[in-house]
């Protein structure tokens, strides 16, 4: 169990969508993510997870390529 925030952000560093932000159970995850109302270009996905009582946390960003 921690908390997560997964974060969608343009190549300007601007969120364009928060899809998690709660503490969320050990495991694996998925959810959908529309992107119709997004421009054609690259977006950069980052999850950060913190446990619980934990000092630090990870961070993964995955990079999202939208064309239309």
């Amino acid at each position: 169990e921690g908390r997560v925030v997964l974060r969608v952000a343009d190549a300007l560093g601007r969120t364009v969508a928060t899809l998690v932000d709660e503490t969320l159970p050990a495991g694996t995850h998925s959810l959908p993510f529309n992107t119709a109302s997004l421009p054609a270009g690259e977006y950069f996905c980052t999850m950060t997870s913190t446990a619980p009582n934990a000092r630090v946390g990870s961070i993964e960003t995955a990079t999202i390529l939208v064309q239309k």
